[in-house]
């Protein structure tokens, strides 16, 4: 019974808040409960899918509200995930624990406000799970809470071929090579749609740089909140990339091609964006003119 309700408490602990109420906060107030959302839900995460590689826990269908523990109880995401766990088809097998989770924390993200999650999900369980090595890696890794993550230090000297063997099976991945597909699909689908996002903010960086350079063009100079938002645009574009290209890595999954982009950013004055004045106004006084 203990690790019926222990799994009901993650699962709760894993749900995802609900949306209408965030945007009725503050930004500030929302900003500092979505940082401690992940914070809290990050250890959560680690918790969920270590008891599982163990056998502690399996499926949500093991989980049992506490009687104790229905005054203050959170509603919605948790009790949707047993009952999307509960209504699969007669003789299909519950989906794992930390892979249930997964879906439902990726599957309604659009704005990838959980792609965090996944980052420390992934360098934690690469290997143990995946069965995916990360580049300089010597197999299974252990995250710190800051994230940084450090090999295992085999100390033990081999003396026999025995204990050659025994050391080898214990680096092998805890998952079949069909479980790590299962949790690979529900990686690779979110990826395609961050890869989108990507995309999609390094155009709306191009257009925000063009206007600041125009501005500048105009005025002399760029209104010092609109500087701002493009350098808050660019700090968040630096941190998705950084961030998918860890799932990139592990899926094996290409990253977005945005070389173009880059390429513009690096022949940029800095000040205004990705476009130059003086290329700015080249493109001013090209075409058919008012003498044709």
């Amino acid at each position: 019974e203990f690790t019926e309700y222990l799994a009901w408490l993650l699962g709760k602990g894993m749900a995802t808040p609900d949306k209408t109420s965030l945007k009725s906060l503050a930004i500030e107030v929302r900003e500092k409960e979505e940082k401690e959302r992940i914070t809290r839900q990050r250890a959560l995460l680690r918790v969920i899918t270590e008891l599982w590689l163990v056998g502690v826990v399996r499926t949500l269908d093991d989980a049992t509200k506490p009687d104790d523990a229905t005054k203050g109880a959170a509603t919605g995401k948790a009790v949707e995930l047993k009952n999307r766990a509960s209504s699969t088809k007669a003789g299909a097998a519950a989906e794992p624990f930390p892979l249930e989770v997964l879906k439902d924390l990726l599957g309604y993200d659009r704005e990838h406000a959980n792609l965090p999650l996944l980052v420390i999900f992934v360098k934690s369980f690469s290997w143990d799970i995946l069965g995916v090595k990360p580049t300089g890696s010597d197999g299974r890794k252990t995250v710190e809470e800051d994230g940084a993550t450090s090999g295992q230090n085999n100390i033990v000297q081999v003396v026999d071929e025995a204990t050659d063997l025994n050391q080898t099976l214990d680096q092998q991945p805890f998952t079949t090579p069909d479980m790590a597909e299962r949790f690979r699909k529900v990686l690779k689908k979110y990826f395609d749609d961050v890869a989108a996002h990507i995309v999609r903010d390094q155009k709306s960086i191009q257009s925000q740089a063009r206007r600041n350079a125009e501005a500048y063009v105009k005025s002399g100079e760029v209104f010092e909140d609109r500087q701002a938002n493009y350098e808050k645009q660019v700090k968040a574009q630096e941190r998705l990339i950084s961030n998918a290209q860890v799932i990139a890595d592990a899926i094996g999954a290409e990253m977005p091609d945005l070389k173009e982009s880059y390429d513009a950013l690096a022949t940029s004055s800095g000040s205004i964006g990705l476009v130059k004045t003086s290329e700015y106004l080249r493109t001013m006084g090209e075409g058919a003119g008012i003498w044709t």
